[in-house]
């Protein structure tokens, strides 16, 4: 069976505790859309994420439609990850790399989605990595400008 996860990472000259916090508050996702699918946050979200907790974003792919998602994972300044309701997951792992810099990983993982094989017929795994790697190099713009 192959591997049903897409990794993407970028070294960010950024402390992992700032890029946590701009993961962490789902309002900010949007701007790091790297295919402009994210729209917008949910004004009932809350402001930042923790274990559990439940928020809704916005979308457009062809139509645009509300997506729900749980967070799964959450480990301050380390790592984050939600779940969609249909299954599949996006996570980040923050490996820091001294006090000013951070490796960033993003992963879509799609082995527990309802419909895997339809994910991959559909090249979702594909888009998804290029479209990661636009999301990371925004991450990196975006914390490195806050010095």
């Amino acid at each position: 069976m192959p591997e049903r996860k897409v990794h993407a990472q970028k070294l960010v000259q950024a402390p992992a505790s700032r890029i946590f916090d701009v993961l962490a508050d789902p309002r900010n996702h949007a701007r790091l859309s790297g295919d402009g699918s994210v729209r917008d946050a949910h004004p009932g979200n809350p402001e930042r994420l923790s274990h559990g907790a439940v928020f809704r974003m916005r979308v457009h792919m062809v139509i645009p439609y509300w997506i729900t998602n749980e967070v799964v994972l959450f480990e301050e300044n380390r790592a984050i990850a939600w779940k969609h309701y249909a299954g599949h997951t996006w996570r980040w792992t923050l490996d820091p790399r001294g006090q000013e810099s951070c490796l960033v990983t993003e992963t879509f993982d799609y082995s527990t989605t309802l419909t895997p094989n339809l994910f991959a017929a559909a090249r979702v795994p594909r888009r998804n990595l290029r479209n990661m790697e636009q999301t990371l190099a925004r991450l990196a713009k975006w914390t490195e400008e806050a010095r």
